[in-house]
């Protein structure tokens, strides 16, 4: 789920399957204050779960870059998960629809 709550601002949370089979739970606020084209630029900053080799598997905090492409209907979420410690970093690349 993503609430834009200005230009700039908005909220995420959501879950998934990470690449380790166990689920992620996340909350963030996703901060792009530049944009180029028709792209926001920013980053993503909040906390999430379920990676063992990072808090046993708890809550920690993360950070990320991303940049985000809305249209009037569908849009997408590119971010960079960065390589740290146990952790193989990634592409994060989340679809969405606007329900209204």
């Amino acid at each position: 789920l993503e609430l834009r709550t200005s230009d700039a601002v908005s909220l995420m949370a959501g879950y998934y399957v990470n690449s380790m089979r166990r689920y992620t739970q996340y909350v963030a606020v996703n901060w792009q204050p530049w944009t180029l084209g028709g792209w926001r630029l920013g980053a993503a900053v909040g906390v999430m779960n379920g990676y063992p080799a990072v808090a046993r598997g708890g809550t920690f905090f993360a950070a990320l870059p991303m940049a985000s492409y809305e249209g009037a209907r569908f849009g997408v979420n590119v971010g960079l998960i960065p390589s740290i410690k146990d952790v193989d970093g990634a592409l994060v690349i989340q679809f969405k629809m606007r329900l209204r």
